[in-house]
């Protein structure tokens, strides 16, 4: 590979790593809140 070739690829791909990595962080963010919701929940219903 080329350093155009490179610098190509390293300026495509980061725009989706990010919406990658936010959808994650957000999903891993919405799982944490829900474990505790849940975890609130059952600790007052029990």
């Amino acid at each position: 590979m080329t350093p155009d070739e490179v610098r190509r690829e390293s300026d495509e791909s980061p725009r989706w790593h990010r919406w990658l990595w936010f959808v994650l962080f957000w999903m891993a963010g919405v799982g944490m809140v829900g474990a505790i919701a849940l975890t609130i929940r059952l600790a007052l219903i029990g």
